[in-house]
C-alpha cells in the first residue's frame, strides 16, 4: 500500500518518485520506525526518571515540550543537511545538469526535492505526531492551537528547506563543506533561541535581533503553555512576547 502511494505520487511528480525510490526500502523504513519509536520511549523514560519533571511540575506538558523541541530540531537540521548534500552529490555524479534540462517544470523539480530527499525524516516525525498531540491535549492545550503550531513548524521547515536548496545550488561545488557549515549555523541559531526562549529573564532586545526570532517556531510555545492554565512555569512566559511591537502596534498578545 505504501509503495503504491509512492508510485501514484510519482505519476504526479516524477522528481519526487526519483528521490523517493532509492530511499524507501524495507530496511530504511524499519530503521526510521525503530529510531522514531526509540526516541519517544527514551524521552518518556528520561523524564520519568527526573521525577519532578524539572520546573514544569506537569508530566504531560513536560513530555510535549521536550518532544516538540527534540523532533523539531531533528527535522530542521537533518532536512537542511540532506538537501544540500543531495545537490552536492548530484553535481559529483554529473546528474545536476540532467535535472536542469529536464522537461519537468522547475516548480515540480523543487517540490520533488523538498518532499523526496528528507522523506525518511518526515516518516520519523509523522510517527511522533500522535504522542505529541496526545500529550498536548492531556496538558489541556486546545487542539486548534496544537494544529496551528504544527502548521507553523511546517511552514518554517518549508522556508529553511527552500533556503537550503538555494544555498546548495549556489555553493554545490564546495563539496562536503557546505552541508556541515549550514548545519552548524542552523544548530547555533536553534540552540541560541532555545536558550533565550527558555530563560526566565527572556525579553525582546529592542533592536534588529528581534527579527531573528520570527524564524524560530518554538517562539510560540509560551502561548501553548499559557493556554494550559498552569501558572507555576517560571519560563516560557508570554509576557515577553507582549512587549514586541510592529510600528508601535502590539500584535503578539494573541497566539494566532
Amino acid at each position: 500500500m505504501f509503495y503504491q502511494l509512492v508510485s501514484n505520487l510519482g505519476e504526479w511528480n516524477p522528481q519526487l518518485f526519483r528521490e523517493a525510490k532509492g530511499r524507501i526500502t524495507a530496511s530504511n523504513l524499519a530503521g526510521a520506525t525503530v529510531a522514531s519509536i526509540s526516541g519517544q520511549v527514551a524521552i518518556l523514560f528520561i523524564l520519568s526518571c527526573i521525577g519532578d519533571y524539572g520546573r514544569l511540575n506537569h508530566p504531560w506538558l513536560s513530555v510535549f515540550i521536550t518532544l516538540t523541541i527534540v523532533y523539531g530540531f531533528l527535522l530542521l537540521l537533518s532536512g537542511v543537511y540532506l538537501l544540500i548534500q543531495d545537490l552536492a552529490k548530484e553535481e559529483k555524479n554529473g546528474t545536476l545538469n540532467f535535472i536542469r534540462f529536464s522537461p519537468q517544470p522547475y516548480s515540480k523539480i523543487i517540490l520533488g526535492k523538498l518532499l523526496g530527499v528528507p522523506i525518511l525524516i518526515y516518516w520519523i516525525i509523522v510517527l511522533a505526531i500522535p504522542l505529541q498531540l496526545v500529550t498536548g491535549l492531556a496538558a489541556r492545550i486546545p487542539l486548534g492551537l496544537l494544529l496551528g503550531f504544527d502548521l507553523v513548524v511546517g511552514l518554517n521547515c518549508f522556508f529553511f528547506f527552500s533556503l537550503a536548496l538555494l544555498c546548495g545550488l549556489i555553493g554545490y561545488r564546495s563539496g562536503v563543506l557546505l552541508p556541515w557549515l549550514a548545519s552548524a549555523v542552523l544548530s547555533l541559531y536553534f540552540m541560541t533561541w532555545t536558550s533565550i526562549t527558555f530563560s526566565p529573564y527572556a525579553h525582546p532586545f529592542s533592536n534588529s535581533f528581534d527579527w531573528l526570532s520570527f524564524f524560530y517556531p518554538n517562539q510560540l510555545l509560551p502561548y501553548l503553555v499559557e493556554a494550559t492554565g498552569i501558572n507555576n512555569v517560571r519560563y516560557l512566559d508570554v509576557k515577553g512576547l507582549h512587549e514586541l511591537r510592529w510600528y508601535e502596534f502590539s500584535l503578539w498578545r494573541n497566539p494566532w
